[in-house]
């Protein structure tokens, strides 16, 4: 069985604390698949913005 949902985020913005590694880039890089503009803060890592296109990695 696919759960998977389908949404266009097209025009969206989405801001994930923790986006650095882990869940948060994973969520981070699913937002962005999905077509919204991804603003990804993670306080371990020395970044202020990340921005997170598809396909990429952290």
């Amino acid at each position: 069985m696919n759960s998977a949902v389908q949404v266009d985020l097209s025009g969206k913005q989405a801001l994930v604390t923790g986006g650095a590694r882990g869940l948060g880039a994973a969520i981070a890089r699913r937002l962005a698949a999905a077509g919204a503009s991804v603003l990804g803060l993670d306080r371990l890592r020395l970044r202020d913005r990340v921005r997170v296109g598809v396909g990429a990695r952290p």
